[in-house]
């Protein structure tokens, strides 16, 4: 005969089992709002109110393993206190939970879980070689976990981390083939277009994102890869194309961010076609219906970016940069509008002063004036007239020479003009052969054109 529990105990054992996995539940319930939460803001810190839902969350957990350490929820705890910790930011403490649990309960099925979450602290942390080889390892033992789409994701994203591109594609490019159940799939195809733009592979980048832009289960991230389209479209240089393609886009939205956004962009399209007036036109637009927003701060610049590079008219210019910071002060371009319309004015003295002085000092405020130019102003082409201009009014300088070699390295690392670098680097050996531009010069046309003997520097003792 089989004897029965008494009725109480079995109302004992009831309730204790309740009670651990109440707790627990409600452990879940919080850490998944939060996380929800966090989700949908897309930002990596926890808010304060999230934050709290982890808090209470790291609570009910603590409660279960103090008060119930022999439940079956335990390592369940655990594991979501290292998630806790983990969405907070706090990654030694998450690391150091996700290695308790393979050690405190090795039968757990959590156990590769722990080990996936591992390396995403290190990766957190930024400690790339040791976050790639607890993944491989992971890998390798664990060849079917739950979470294998997540741990390859992390692999390239530790691979891009460390400027390792061409790996970092394969590993996303996994995640896309194998993994096509996964949420992340589309995710892993954005990556992989970013990764072919960062390569100028701009062809394959622009596939990758059209297939985001049909497929992706987010309308957001559908239509942020239609920008990612145009970026592409533009790098190709097809801008004709690229002013469609924003137009097109513009007849589905209509008011708020994304209309300000497409009709930015459609006046940079006509600013790549060189077609100032109706740059100008579309940027009014902007600020005619964002006022004091970011975007109208952002249309100003380009306004001003506009009549200085387009138009060459360096008084609108500054007016338009000078306004910048009166429209939205927080913006991002107020900063640059300073920037740039500070270099104008400086221009604007140097050029007074190259003129007004004469001799050594009139060749530095002369070769100051190219220097900011190249530099500050990205007019390659005006800096090499400066350079050149230097070079001509001013012979007898200390800043020929320097004129001389800056040409040769615009020549060789900006315009990508081998021929006429190697000319203007032989040049400077042979009109400045004792100084140091010299020197650098010969080092220059032995580093990079050594296999051409008839472009080997001559020795100035030849020149005797």
């Amino acid at each position: 005969m089989i004897r029965r529990a008494p009725l109480y105990l079995l109302l004992l054992l009831f309730a204790s089992g309740c009670a651990y996995f109440n707790t627990f539940y409600h452990a879940r319930k919080y850490y998944n709002q939060a996380a929800e939460s966090q989700r949908k803001s897309g930002l990596e810190r926890a808010s304060p109110g999230e934050a709290n839902l982890y808090n209470k969350s790291l609570e009910k957990c603590t409660k279960v393993i103090t008060q119930y350490p022999k439940s079956r929820w335990v390592d369940d705890a655990a594991y979501l206190m290292g998630l806790c910790y983990f969405a907070r930011g706090e990654y030694d403490k998450a690391q150091e939970k996700f290695e308790e649990i393979p050690l405190a309960y090795p039968k757990s099925n959590l156990v590769p879980d722990c080990h996936l979450m591992k390396g995403k602290c290190l990766f957190k942390k930024k400690v790339h070689d040791q976050a790639e080889v607890v993944l491989l390892s992971t890998l390798s033992d664990y060849p079917r976990i739950n979470h294998r789409d997540d741990l390859l994701f992390t692999l390239g994203e530790n691979s891009l981390a460390t400027k390792e591109n061409e790996k970092a594609l394969q590993w996303f490019t996994r995640v896309y083939k194998e993994e096509t159940g996964s949420k992340r799939r589309y995710d892993a195809l954005i990556k992989i277009g970013e990764v072919d733009y960062l390569l100028k592979r701009f062809d394959e980048a622009k596939e990758a994102f059209t297939i985001v832009s049909l497929r992706h289960p987010l309308a957001d991230k559908r239509f942020e890869a239609r920008y990612k389209i145009g970026d592409c479209l533009e790098a190709i240089g097809k801008f004709q194309e690229g002013l469609q393609f924003y137009q097109d886009m513009l007849k589905e939205v209509k008011g708020g961010v994304k209309e300000a956004e497409v009709t930015i962009r459609i006046g940079r399209s006509y600013e790549r076609l060189a077609d100032a007036k109706k740059a100008i036109e579309i940027y009014n637009q902007v600020m005619d219906k964002f006022p004091k927003s970011a975007f109208a701060a952002e249309a100003q610049f380009r306004v001003g970016y506009t009549y200085e590079i387009l138009l060459e008219d360096l008084d609108k210019a500054r007016e338009s940069y000078d306004k910048v910071k009166t429209i939205y002060s927080r913006s991002q371009f107020v900063e640059q509008a300073g920037t740039r319309s500070s270099n104008i004015a400086k221009w604007g003295e140097y050029k007074k002063e190259s003129k007004d002085e004469g001799g050594e000092k009139a060749a530095e405020k002369a070769f100051m004036l190219a220097e900011l130019l190249f530099f500050q102003l990205d007019k390659v082409d005006k800096a090499l007239e400066q350079y050149a201009l230097v070079e001509r009014d001013y012979p007898g300088s200390s800043f020929a020479p320097r004129a001389a070699f800056a040409t040769a390295w615009i020549l060789k690392n900006v315009k990508k003009d081998e021929q006429g670098s190697k000319e203007a680097f032989l040049r400077v050996t042979e009109m400045y052969p004792n100084t140091p531009f010299a020197e650098a010069a010969a080092k220059a046309l032995e580093e990079h054109f050594e296999a051409d003997s008839t472009l080997k520097s001559p020795d100035p003792n030849d020149r005797q």
